[in-house]
């Protein structure tokens, strides 16, 4: 799905709220953007000198910037709903020396050599949330809200180096949750300041059912290591010559937080 595609869906969504909205009720657009970062294993920086004959590899997945657009429609004074578009970027570095593997008493040339790079991807989103908002008015000047919601995500990147090699796999979409809350701040009768932290995780449909999991930085799965060599397929890189990352080495989930700061456009209602 392209960018246009994304833009497409987020108006054809957004249309029902302005037909429903009733003079009484609240309707909010909102842009903003700020910086994630993730706790998860996946995206830890590690090494692997695995053999002087075999492979040497380092990986570092790390977030960076993100940018989100909502409408928020509250159809009463504590509660409402949202739907966002929201692009969070990153990036991927990679070094990968792969010579060879050993299996039993067979050894596989493989002289797979790569100098280190740095290659920019994403995760673009749209979610719907439930609101709650603490306030007893409409003009309260500040108030505290939380939000929890899900939706789908389509990773951008080059599938090459980057989809096909790290840990979430070659697989583009899939199902994503987020929640959070923040403070909202109002400026004027038209504008809010809102501050925001929020949560969000995606699924990986390409792993297996079983969550891999991790030894300090060798991954695993139901028993067996997959370090080294045994992370990637040797089928795949002796017929296509493309380094890519087996099921079983791949995370069933992905989890990141961040903070943002947004501007909302408060647009304006009849009087009673």
């Amino acid at each position: 799905m392209t960018y246009k595609s994304f833009l497409t869906a987020i108006i054809l969504l957004i249309l029902p709220s302005f037909v429903l909205a009733s003079p009484r009720e609240e309707i909010i657009l909102v842009i903003g953007g700020g910086y994630s970062l993730s706790p998860d294993e996946a995206a830890r920086r590690w090494a692997l000198d695995w053999a002087p004959s075999q492979i040497y590899f380092e990986e570092h997945l790390k977030l960076m910037h993100s940018f989100n657009f909502n409408i928020q429609y509250f159809f009463s004074r504590e509660y409402g709903l949202k739907l966002e578009f929201h692009h969070q970027k990153g990036s991927y570095f990679s070094h990968l020396e792969w010579r060879g593997l050993w299996i039993g008493e067979m050894y596989y040339v493989v002289d797979h050599i790569e100098e280190p790079y740095t290659k920019p991807w994403s995760i673009s989103s749209i979610s719907a949330s439930f609101l709650a908002a603490l306030r007893r008015t409409l003009s309260t000047p500040r108030y505290p809200y939380a939000f929890v919601g899900a939706g789908f995500y389509i990773l951008g990147g080059d599938q090459e180096l980057v989809l096909d090699r790290i840990r979430l796999g070659p697989g583009r979409a899939g199902w994503l949750l987020t929640l959070g809350g923040g403070l909202k701040i109002r400026l004027s009768r038209s504008l809010n300041l809102d501050l925001r932290i929020f949560a969000e995780a995606i699924t990986n449909p390409d792993a297996p059912y079983r969550r891999s999991f991790y030894t300090g930085s060798v991954p695993t799965y139901a028993g067996t290591i997959y370090a080294g060599t045994l992370q990637f397929s040797l089928d795949e890189v002796l017929d296509t010559g493309k380094i890519i990352r087996t099921p079983e080495a791949l995370v069933r989930t992905f989890s990141y937080f961040g903070l943002d700061i947004n501007l909302e456009f408060v647009l304006p209602r009849k009087k009673k």
